[in-house]
């Protein structure tokens, strides 16, 4: 959250109240990462793509056949 701030901040493009919303729609979102599959973490660019293309283009398993009723 610190490094989101300062980034923010750093910016210099929002007003106060756009950076405090900012920051409180950020912990909501961090606080709901233990609802996804897969968590990225933007902290090293090369690292946070390899993972990401791990996710795109690792093998699918095979999607059960459709029975209809």
């Amino acid at each position: 959250m610190m490094e989101l701030e300062q980034r923010l901040r750093h910016r210099a493009s929002e007003s106060e109240e756009a950076i405090l919303r900012r920051l409180e729609r950020a912990k909501t979102e961090v606080g709901a990462a233990n609802e996804f599959d897969i968590r990225v973490i933007n902290d090293d660019l090369e690292l946070a793509l390899d993972q990401i293309e791990a996710v795109l283009f690792a093998p699918k398993e095979p999607l059960p056949e459709t029975v209809a009723v």
